[in-house]
């Protein structure tokens, strides 16, 4: 096997089509064909085999994608220290997850400003829910991470933001009113989740009234600016200009409800010069410490 055999494996898994693979590969459908039966020749093996509904991979085809998917990995490794090397200068790529909303709103003006600066630099962006972000961090598929939460982490960390979680409605209305009130619902990250649950069990014995559940907060937003309900957001997803109630949350003991972002990653990217810069940059855009804040006082 090599890398173009890892690439195949890779993309028709993702894709569970030869003709999508081959798109995402700009290769020919007989050439994609041909490899996989490469692969099952040498490995004596059946890796896949076709259906109605398009590619299904044998348990030894999904252990050789998880072999390809490291091996990727390995390899970009490689060419990202070689490139860090060569001439001193910044360049290579930087891989980065993110969550989904930090990624809508603040990193596309911080990658116009890295990219200014290091314009040889590939940026690869993986969005999706924090909790996803950190296991592509863990398994080393991205260099940085962008997560909104707090998780258990044991390497570098950075804080970018604290924001509260707020009720929105349309109207004021009483928190004490809230379990016979329609509530707007979310799919969101299960850490964000979890602290909403708390909060509500905190507070009140019977479940809340949920009257619609949407895609994600925004959405949900939106429907309460329509007056369907009330919805628990981030102040993050909030703007100046909405034309709606708005107010903070607090546990039984006073302690407001936050949600903080943190850049985070392992100390030993920063032996490439992509991360070394691009966490330089954020802590343009990161949150004082609380020593920091002691020394300013």
């Amino acid at each position: 096997m090599d890398e173009k055999d890892w690439q195949v494996l890779k993309a028709l898994y993702e894709e569970r089509s030869i003709t999508k693979a081959s798109e995402q590969l700009y290769v020919s459908q007989p050439a994609i064909t041909k490899r996989i039966q490469q692969m099952e020749n040498e490995f004596q093996v059946n890796i896949v085999y076709r259906s109605k509904k398009g590619v299904t991979f044998t348990s030894e085809g999904e252990y050789l994608v998880e072999y390809a998917k490291q091996m990727l990995n390995i390899l970009q490794e490689t060419k990202d220290h070689l490139q860090n090397f060569k001439n001193n200068k910044v360049q290579g790529n930087l891989r980065i997850g993110v969550s989904i909303n930090y990624a809508y709103k603040d990193l596309p003006g911080i990658l116009r400003e890295f990219n200014e600066s290091f314009p040889r630099v590939q940026t690869e962006v993986i969005p999706g829910y924090s909790s996803e972000v950190l296991k592509l961090l863990q398994s080393e598929q991205v260099q940085v991470a962008i997560v909104r939460g707090d998780f258990n982490w044991s390497g570098k960390t950075m804080k970018l933001k604290e924001e509260s979680i707020c009720i929105v409605s349309k109207e004021k209305i009483n928190l004490q009113d809230l379990p016979s009130i329609p509530r707007v619902s979310f799919t969101t990250d299960p850490l964000l989740q979890h602290s909403l649950d708390s909060w509500w069990q905190e507070n009140f014995s019977s479940p809340p009234l949920i009257s619609m559940e949407v895609g994600n907060s925004q959405i949900a937003i939106e429907m309460v600016s329509q007056g369907l309900g009330y919805a628990i957001v981030p102040s993050y997803c909030l703007s100046q200009d909405m034309d709606l109630h708005i107010e903070n949350l607090f546990y039984n003991n006073g302690r407001p409800l936050m949600r903080n972002t943190w850049l985070i990653y392992n100390e030993k990217e920063l032996v490439l010069a992509t991360v070394r810069e691009f966490s330089r940059l954020m802590e343009k855009y990161s949150l004082p410490t609380q020593e920091m804040r002691m020394k300013q006082n």
